[in-house]
């Protein structure tokens, strides 16, 4: 396993996400490091506090002989507007029923929140997961920024957030990637994978027959196919 170059570059530390990561940023790395890795991303949901850890940590094993890169970056929250997030929360507010859901919802802040993402839920809370990770100085620096103004009271609402207009304007030396199953990518092909479901059945109302064959598919249309097409279709506009 050691003669095969792999990098990491979507992990969480219990530094940065508590409810989905585990363990300091130092303590991946040296996991990765004694498994051959010579490189590991730090990608936390909304925030970099595992920075300093990196950074520290990498001048360590530097004196100790170890060559090890760290990669710094984020896990962000993507919404595609805020003007038009802004728009529409307006008239949620508007409406009693919606703002009084809405004044549910605003109980806490949790800032991973997973289940809002990967899941239905009101258009309102939705978002999307996108990993950033930094190609140079300059990459890492406008990550920093738009880390900062994900968390003004612009784009903050129960979580920090990014659209397309501050992704452009800190966008030089940033890669963007499709995280995981709550990605941008997901978001596209699990509406169309919806889109499939909802004719299934109505085929499966017409011939009985169907719903055995929808029972058995069903858990796979939902996760592994999902998967299946994400990948696809990232794979299709890579090579475009």
């Amino acid at each position: 396993m050691n003669n095969i170059k792999f990098v990491g570059l979507h992990a969480h530390s219990g530094v940065g996400s508590p409810f989905d990561g585990f363990g300091y940023p130092q303590d991946h790395m040296d996991f990765c490091f004694d498994n051959g890795g010579q490189a590991l991303a730090l990608t936390d949901h909304g925030n970099m506090n595992g920075f300093a850890y990196q950074i520290l940590h990498a001048k360590k094993m530097k004196k100790q002989g170890k060559d090890f890169k760290p990669i710094f970056g984020v896990e962000a929250y993507f919404i595609p507007c805020v003007d038009q997030w802004r728009k529409e929360y307006e008239e949620h507010k508007a409406d009693k029923k919606k703002a009084k859901a809405l004044s549910q919802d605003q109980s806490g802040v949790n800032v991973e929140e997973e289940g809002a993402t990967k899941a239905k839920g009101r258009s309102i809370n939705r978002s999307r997961h996108l990993v950033l990770i930094a190609m140079n100085q300059t990459g890492l620096n406008n990550i920093f920024k738009l880390v900062s103004e994900s968390y003004s009271e612009k784009y903050f609402y129960r979580k920090p957030r990014m659209d397309y207009q501050l992704l452009s304007k800190y966008s030089d030396g940033v890669i963007a990637m499709s995280a995981c199953l709550g990605g941008v990518m997901l978001g596209v092909t699990g509406r169309i994978l919806r889109m499939v479901k909802r004719r299934f059945l109505t085929a499966c109302e017409r011939r009985p027959v169907l719903w055995l064959v929808f029972l058995v598919i069903v858990g796979m249309a939902s996760f592994s196919g999902m998967l299946y097409l994400s990948n696809m279709l990232s794979i299709s506009l890579s090579l475009k």
